[in-house]
């Protein structure tokens, strides 16, 4: 149906279910085909993305674990442990390694997309709240401006729920991450205004982000 709630809950049923993911992305695909111009379709995908990158983020951070502990030790065609001399089969690939260093956030990349696509107020409001949303996790995840990093701190957060290292490019703090999602929320009041595209809503917003 023409109707993108009613495909977004298909996504939420196939979350019930394992081995789901490629019915999950065609379902998503079909968004993206057949909604384009539509805020609450480009919403969606933006915080899917979002949560694939939080998925890929924890799943590295488990393989890590397993490797540091020896479970992903490379094994010989003895049946034995290889030494622990560094290897140039055990590096990305070149074009993995190029693929990851040319969208560090894709859902920054679709954010921008959309603003393109649709450039109304409601979607400025959309993306600056998704904004704001991160900026308030960042400082939560750094407080006090100290310099943390991707490593975050696993102990105080098992299930990884709170973690927003993910959002963080490579050698930045949360601090940094989030002065730099600040000045990206600031352009895009900016631009709303020069392209005189206003609410109660976005106005308030605004507001409310200069007074906190």
């Amino acid at each position: 149906p023409n109707n993108v709630s009613f495909r977004l809950r298909f996504i939420e049923i196939c979350r019930l279910f394992p081995q789901t993911k490629c019915l999950e992305n065609y379902i998503l695909e079909t968004i993206e085909r057949d909604f384009g111009e539509d805020v609450e379709a480009w919403v969606a995908r933006i915080s899917y993305a979002q949560e694939e990158m939080k998925r890929k983020s924890r799943a590295g951070k488990t393989m890590s674990k397993m490797g540091s502990i020896g479970f992903l030790a490379k094994i010989d065609s003895n049946g034995t442990r290889e030494s622990g001399e560094s290897n140039t089969d055990d590096r990305p690939s070149k074009k993995a390694r190029v693929e990851e260093k040319k969208d560090p956030d894709p859902a920054l990349s679709l954010l921008h997309e959309a603003l393109e696509a649709v450039p109304t107020a409601k979607m400025y409001l959309e993306c600056t709240r998704f904004l704001r949303i991160r900026i308030r996790l960042l400082r939560e995840y750094s407080p006090d401006g100290n310099n943390n990093t991707h490593q975050g701190d696993d102990d105080d957060d098992e299930d990884g729920q709170n973690d927003t290292s993910f959002l963080l490019y490579e050698d930045e703090d949360a601090e940094s991450a989030a002065r730099r999602h600040a000045l990206l929320l600031e352009r895009l009041y900016a631009n709303a205004k020069d392209k005189s595209l206003s609410s109660p809503s976005l106005t308030l917003d605004q507001v409310d982000y200069l007074l906190d």
